[in-house]
């Protein structure tokens, strides 16, 4: 059985079958970050108005050939596009909509894209937008701040989405466009340069994975006049400048051409003839730095002649993995059996697993499962951060369902032969009996077995409850000679059934009762879950009790008996609601399962 590699994805397949995901295609996604000119202030109204370009007519439009997805930011109303999900790139992701509503706003991320599109026609192109205006690099983008943790949160939620689609996906390049705000105070623009530096690491760790992928800033433009006087302007220029020379793989856009970036009537933000040239500058800018790496593996050629791989081959092992996906993943570029993969499977008997893959130290990991591989299937198991070259999970792909509940949904009075007392469970592969009691219970108070649940107090479902008298027996044994217990069997359908806990509200009008809670697996003996609780007392609120008990499989009937006993009074009531037992089929779907292990390129 061998693995299905992708970008950043492993499946593995523990059956003999392998479910192909139609229409799956493989994604390179930039990313597009910063403050109110990265959000966009321009207006499509604006294109025929200064400045003439043979595409302005275009970006008015959707573009089929370019994914896109932004998160709103701001106001309820400052967009005009669905936002956090895959859409077609088109303006409308802005700040908000300008009169006429038809004019919605832009960044620049409608000409970039296009332009990326034409030039790479062979790939599919692909914009994550989380700009919000008036916001600063020294705090609010800082390792802590709301917008960089947004930030994060945005592209994982994206990337998400195209692994529960079926599809792949690079994330190729980083799009700044900031600084407005760093500017007004001295302080913050002389720390500029270092918090920038501290942005491009951060970027290229948390969501790069390790990698020196392509950062393009967007500078401030003189024509910005609202702002140039500004005492830490020029300062925070020549700290993006100094940044885009110092590091690898870092570059600029200038903007102080009169003519391709007016500016609106605040002298700050630029039109939308202005955005389209912006856009334009951070597709020249990203074509030149992606030549530093021949291959497009992730790696620029400085660095792949420091590691010993082939700057001109993308796999350099041809172990399936490119060289800089293998950086990210913990396996080695130039062995060709250090792949990504998971290397081992164990059963661990109770429908529980353990996993090992290779991995990188600090890493983390998502550990996934599915019954039929189908896209939309895949559920979550954990998040795993590697501690060592080795990567590690153990526990079940199978979520527990409710198998047997009770909530005494009837009227109240009630006997033990009513439908009142019947399991309402939706489980289809197990059948939960009706209560039953050993003949000595009787109705707490005027003799009532079921009562409104306002009178004791409401649990969780907010209506009727269980109320059981007639237990002064001493003990357990006394209580089985009384017939004061109640009990409910559960049948399999003949696959093996994994138990899980017992749930259940309870309380007592005195406070000297006791309950046991046992079960018995067919003939078996029985076995002990709970004994001598005592409920909350004083006939205050109900509390919720979770009886956990050792997790056992079987497919013969399981009975479940509560032996109710050392009431003070004859009369009084102990009470319970909610009665629920979780448990998980683990021979559903014929008893596959398939697991995958992705690895998380962000915190």
């Amino acid at each position: 059985m061998n693995p299905i590699i992708h970008k950043k994805l492993l499946v593995l397949c523990w059956t003999l079958g392998f479910a192909s995901v139609s229409n799956a295609e493989h994604y390179q996604i930039y990313i597009l970050a910063g403050q109110s000119n990265g959000n966009g202030r321009g207006w499509a109204a604006d294109f025929g108005t200064g400045t003439s370009h043979p595409q302005f007519e275009f970006y008015k439009t959707a573009q089929a050939d370019v994914r896109f997805y932004y998160h709103k930011t701001q106001t309820a109303t400052n967009h005009t596009l669905p936002e956090d999900q895959w859409i077609d790139l088109a303006p409308g992701s802005g700040h908000g909509t300008v009169t006429p509503e038809n004019s919605p706003e832009l960044g620049p991320e409608v000409s970039f894209g296009d332009a990326m599109a034409d030039e790479y026609p062979t790939e599919h192109i692909a914009i994550l937008k989380y700009c919000h205006g008036g916001t600063n690099l020294h705090t609010q983008w800082s390792a802590s701040g709301s917008q960089y943790t947004t930030l994060l949160s945005t592209v994982n939620a994206a990337t998400t989405a195209l692994t529960n689609a079926g599809h792949t996906y690079t994330l190729r390049g980083f799009l700044w466009q900031q600084g407005e705000a760093d500017c007004t105070n001295v302080t913050h623009a002389n720390n500029y340069e270092a918090n920038l530096i501290s942005l491009v690491n951060r970027v290229r760790a948390d969501i790069f994975g390790g990698l020196s992928r392509p950062f393009i800033i967007g500078k401030l433009s003189d024509n910005q006049t609202s702002i140039t006087g500004n005492a830490g302007f020029s300062t925070v220029r020549t700290a993006q400048e100094n940044v885009a020379a110092n590091l690898t793989n870092v570059a600029t856009v200038n903007a102080d051409d009169d003519a391709k970036f007016p500016m609106r009537g605040d002298e700050i933000h630029f039109t939308g003839v202005g955005q389209i040239y912006l856009g334009l500058g951070h597709f020249d800018a990203m074509k030149i730095l992606l030549a530093t790496d021949a291959d497009q593996d992730g790696l620029v050629d400085s660095e792949e002649i420091a590691l010993g791989t082939d700057p001109n081959k993308a796999d350099s092992d041809s172990d399936g993995s490119d060289d800089g996906q293998e950086i990210i993943l913990g396996t080695s570029p130039t062995d060709g059996s250090s792949v990504f993969k998971i290397n081992s499977l164990a059963d661990q008997g109770n429908g529980t697993y353990t996993l090992e893959w290779p991995a990188k130290s600090g890493a983390p990991y998502i550990v996934e499962s599915s019954s039929n591989l189908e896209p939309d299937s895949w559920t979550t198991l954990g998040t795993v951060t590697a501690t060592s070259q080795v990567g590690t999970w153990t526990g079940s792909p199978f979520a527990p369902d409710v198998i047997a509940f009770y909530g005494a949904e009837g009227s109240t009075g009630g006997n033990f032969d009513t439908a009142s007392y019947d399991s309402t469970d939706s489980d289809p592969d197990t059948t939960a009996s009706r209560l039953s009691q050993g003949g000595g219970l009787t109705g707490g108070g005027a003799n009532m077995r079921i009562i409104n649940n306002a009178i004791f107090a409401p649990s969780s479902s907010g209506n009727n409850g269980f109320n059981l008298a007639g237990c002064t027996e001493a003990s357990r044994m006394a209580a089985i000679s009384a017939g004061d217990y109640f009990s409910f069997t559960v049948t399999g359908s003949g696959q093996d059934t994994t138990f899980d806990k017992l749930l259940f509200f309870s309380n007592q009008f005195a406070t000297t009762a006791k309950v046991d809670i046992t079960y018995r697996i067919g003939t078996e003996a029985e076995q002990d879950i709970l004994v001598d609780h005592a409920p909350t007392g004083g006939n205050v609120n109900v509390t919720e009790v979770t009886a956990e008990m050792p997790d056992f499989t079987t497919n013969e009937n399981v009975t479940f008996t509560f032996y109710l006993y050392n009431s003070s009074d004859v009369s009084h009531g102990v009470r319970f609601d909610d009665i629920t037992l979780h448990a998980v089929n683990s021979s559903a779907n014929g008893g596959k399962v398939f697991f995958r292990v992705r690895h998380l390129v962000h915190n």
